[in-house]
């Protein structure tokens, strides 16, 4: 089963794939120890995005249906309306989801969704929300909104089918096709950075002081250089390469 993205809370990691989800409790070693939740029809469609706000987990899938749980055992099917829904994000007290029609808000925990005005003719793969600003984005194209409500498009200076985003230390990072990332302080001026690889990225998150984008997996904590730190394979993201990965516990560039 390929796990298409993951969580983190204060309490318990959640990972969702074809809507079967399954959680981890913190303890000794916590990524050891899963619980499969299964609740949700598995035929309504791969899952792609999971995310956490307001005392509820949210989770999405391609044809348009969202699960959501406030414990991570008790899920609830709510149905946007909208189909291919790739990627989700909270803030501003509200959830904000990006797809094949443009931008759905929900005020009310993922209950009901609305389209964002001006937004159904961009597809669109990623979403992040940092310091009060939310940007998303697909092909050359970035939108940003303090509200989620209105959008604003922007140039990407080139970038090429953007894949993920994420916020960290004051900077929107952004991975895409061919080894791209791409940074911004404020979702409208946008940095290529040289990353030395033409390796499809995926995905890219903040902690401990630094970004790690996997593909193939690479970090860098400062944007001096990026290092590939050689799991190929972390892409599928099947558990045994999470334990793997996770075995190297300390990353440091250079």
């Amino acid at each position: 089963m390929m796990i298409a993205a993951l969580k983190v809370t204060a309490l318990q990691f959640f990972a969702c794939a074809s809507f079967c989800l399954a959680q981890i409790g913190l303890s000794a070693d916590p990524l050891d120890t899963w619980t499969l939740r299964n609740q949700v029809n598995p035929t309504s469609g791969s899952a792609f995005a999971i995310t956490y706000g307001n005392g509820v987990f949210l989770a999405s899938n391609a044809s348009g249906t969202f699960v959501t749980s406030p414990d991570g055992v008790t899920w609830t099917i709510r149905h946007s309306g909208f189909s291919y829904l790739r990627a989700i994000s909270h803030g501003a007290g509200q959830f904000v989801a990006v797809g094949s029609t443009g931008i759905l808000t929900s005020l009310d925990n993922g209950v009901t969704w609305n389209v964002a005005a001006g937004t159904t003719h961009y597809y669109l793969n990623a979403i992040a929300y940092g310091e009060g600003l939310f940007v998303a984005g697909s092909g050359k194209t970035f939108l940003s909104s303090p509200d989620g409500v209105t959008w604003t498009p922007h140039a990407s200076g080139g970038t090429d089918n953007i894949v993920g985003i994420t916020y960290g230390n004051g900077l929107f990072v952004v991975v895409g096709a061919e080894g791209t990332i791409v940074t911004s302080p404020d979702g409208v001026a946008w940095t290529q950075r040289n990353t030395g690889t033409t390796q499809d990225l995926n995905s890219v998150a903040y902690g401990s002081g630094q970004f790690v984008a996997v593909g193939g997996l690479w970090h860098n904590p400062d944007f001096s250089g990026w290092r590939d730190l050689g799991s190929t394979r972390f892409r599928r993201f099947y558990l045994s390469e999470w334990n793997l990965l996770r075995s190297r516990s300390v990353f440091r560039s250079g």
